[in-house]
């Protein structure tokens, strides 16, 4: 008797628990939905207005009209950016992911990468650094198209979430033996140390104000979590120099192949367009 009361006793908590997490996963997920909704009329209401702008003929310019429809080009991007994310997270977890893994030099993505986040930096006076141009880095084991976006995902939200200082590219050879470890280092707000599991789930982000001021649908670390994973590495969250910032690192698997040589030697990427 006293054995069956205890298992009741213990069933109970379990399920108190798991009722727990479901109501807090709800909410975290409404949340989500109702951040998304706004992300999602933000630019659209962007297009609507200045598209009708241009169609009323209210532009005093032709230079005027062309500002406006560059506005209304990077509405497009952001809203496809969002919709893409959103697009993404239901494919992997519905287990639809699908990818091209193949043996990829990792110079060729940096160097086709960096330049899209550089004049963002740029516009914020942020110095954007790469300290892998001397390394002789090798193969990788990845989908190309996968790699480059969850980088350009790390060094977007740390150009995104840093007023001043700079943006560090590293690449670690020595310490994941059989694996390439690439770090994006800011001098931004950094991210608290019991929060840092909290930004690779879905529908949770670790500051709603932030959130709000910065854009996005917060979906960039969950996704490049689940590539990441898809391509046999792992991903984590330091801080930054000094307990200032954060330092973002992914890994991914080395390839049995030679080493390619480094081919840049400036380790400033330049901002111009």
């Amino acid at each position: 008797m006293h054995a069956s009361v205890q298992s009741l006793r213990a069933l109970n908590a379990q399920l108190e628990y798991a009722n727990q997490e479901l109501a807090q996963a709800s909410q975290s997920k409404d949340e989500f939905l109702a951040h998304t909704s706004h992300e999602l009329r933000t630019p659209l209401n962007s297009i609507l207005g200045f598209t009708k702008l241009i169609l009323d003929g209210l532009c005093k310019s032709p230079q005027e009209e062309k500002e406006l429809l560059r506005d209304v080009y990077r509405s497009a991007q952001h809203l496809l950016g969002i919709v893409n994310d959103i697009l993404d997270i239901g494919r992997i977890e519905a287990g639809k992911m699908t990818l091209r893994v193949e043996d990829v030099p990792v110079r060729d993505v940096l160097d086709s990468t960096l330049p899209l986040v550089a004049v963002q930096a740029a516009d914020k006076g942020l110095e954007l650094r790469d300290e892998t141009v001397r390394l002789e880095i090798p193969l990788v084991r990845a989908d190309e198209v996968r790699m480059r976006q969850v980088l350009l995902n790390l060094l977007s939200n740390a150009v995104k979430f840093t007023q001043q200082g700079q943006i560090t590219l590293r690449a670690d050879l020595a310490s994941h033996p059989g694996f390439v470890r690439l770090e994006v280092e800011d001098t931004g707000i950094g991210i608290p140390d019991d929060k840092r599991d909290v930004v690779f789930l879905k529908f949770v982000q670790v500051d709603a104000a932030q959130a709000r001021r910065h854009g996005g649908s917060g979906l960039g670390l969950p996704i490049s979590r689940k590539l990441v994973e898809l391509m046999g590495g792992a991903i984590g969250i330091e801080d930054g120099p000094g307990g200032k910032g954060t330092r973002v690192w992914f890994t991914l698997p080395v390839a049995l192949a030679k080493v390619v040589a480094p081919r840049r030697d400036s380790a400033r990427v330049s901002g111009r367009a």
